[in-house]
């Protein structure tokens, strides 16, 4: 959910949501979660879920044209609101460090819970809403070879399978512990092998799924004013927001869009602007001609392409003034005059829909490497083609 306090010469204060939910397709923690939540997957599965975390300051409002800001508002965004759990949630370990020479340096070290909780203890004992480690994916530190290891059902015996080995069977652990095997800091791993995943399975199954659902809609329902098209996940469902001061505002206004009428997001707008002056073509005119040349992030860098920034080759920062929203998969949100630091993270690139800007490569399977200069960037949040969308299956 992002809010924008606008200005009277564009209507007021506006908010735009994502109407359709969006399935994250790989949920993976970084070296900067590992820094923030000081290695507890357990507080970072918190945070993830909660729907309290205080709003993130974003360097400009969404509605910019051809890098042009159509709106001078200060904008704050409310992030990954969850409305729903899996049933088998798996975490990777986003350590790229893991196939460098010196791979051993700095590996990041995670505690891993044997149970984790979306909501109450009463939940959790009586709807079954918790979470119960089942296993792990390791993986070598040449990053070419994976083995599996996990419990048994009464936790009292851990089993590892190696296809290299065995003839491919699992095998037991000799005198194996859940407790010194399975989670916690110290993780007896074999010879060689980190932690690449972790799974944990939702105890109440699909009666626990529905029933967080019911509660997360009906939390997020009075915090934010959403509704929801089903009160269940036997349907696919979708969002809008409703309030008093606030009216929908009409796709074909949205200019601003590369195709408003095939976007995720509905916008909402002060329903008594403070004047009658609301914009309604998607522009503003400048109030000089600088105004009309986009600014670029980066104080050296040159662009390569419209979506491109190339790495400055010393600077560490950009210029102040610049509009520069950073939203990478890496972790890194915020100001990207402030967390952009062009020799350390390689060149940038603009998604045409949203307009915030991620690291080229943290792009995975490096599709937004070889993009040539009039390729058009849309991100995994914008771009339906990459987000595995909600998609309902038998229930039982």
């Amino acid at each position: 959910m992002h809010r924008c306090s606008g200005s009277p010469q564009i209507g007021g204060p506006h908010i735009e949501i994502f109407h359709t939910p969006s399935r994250r397709r790989i949920h993976q923690v970084t070296a900067s979660d590992n820094t923030k939540f000081k290695g507890s997957l357990k507080n970072y599965f918190e945070a993830l879920i909660s729907i309290n975390n205080d709003p993130i300051p974003v360097s400009s409002c969404w509605r910019i044209k051809d890098g042009i800001p159509l709106c001078p508002g200060k904008r704050m965004d409310n992030r990954y609101l969850v409305v729903s759990l899996p049933l088998l949630y798996s975490v990777e370990i986003g350590d790229e460090r893991i196939t460098c020479q010196d791979a051993t340096k700095d590996l990041q070290i995670w505690d891993f819970p044997p149970t984790l909780m979306p909501d109450t203890d009463f939940s959790a004992e009586n709807y079954g809403l918790i979470y119960d480690l089942v296993g792990l994916a390791l993986r070598n530190l040449e990053g070419n070879h994976f083995i599996a290891r996990y419990a048994s059902i009464d936790r009292g015996t851990i089993y590892t399978y190696n296809d290299m080995e065995h003839k491919g069977c699992p095998v037991e652990e000799p005198g194996a512990k859940f407790s010194t095997h399975m989670f916690g800091k110290n993780i007896h791993l074999p010879d060689g092998f980190v932690v690449y995943q972790v799974f944990h399975l939702l105890r109440g199954g699909a009666k626990a799924q529905d029933k967080f659902f019911d509660l997360r809609t009906s939390a997020l329902t009075n915090r934010f004013n959403f509704h929801f098209s089903t009160s269940n996940l036997d349907k696919i469902f979708s969002m809008t927001y409703h309030s008093e001061d606030f009216v929908k505002l009409d796709s074909r206004k949205r200019t601003w869009l590369f195709n408003p009428f095939r976007s995720t997001t509905l916008e909402y707008v002060s329903r008594n602007p403070p004047t009658d002056n609301v914009i309604t073509d998607g522009s503003l005119d400048p109030e000089s001609e600088e105004e009309t040349i986009p600014k670029k992030p980066g104080t050296s860098g040159t662009r390569d392409s419209p979506y491109h920034i190339s790495p400055a080759p010393s600077s560490n920062s950009s210029l102040p003034d610049s509009l520069f929203g950073l939203d990478c998969r890496c972790g890194i949100v915020g100001d990207g005059n402030i967390n952009y630091r062009a020799d350390e993270h390689g060149e940038a690139i603009q998604c045409d829909e949203c307009k915030n800007w991620s690291h080229v490569a943290c792009q995975r399977d490096g599709r937004a490497s070889n993009l040539t200069r009039n390729s058009i960037f849309i991100c995994d949040f914008c771009d339906p083609r990459h987000i595995l969308p909600l998609r309902v299956s038998e229930r039982k």
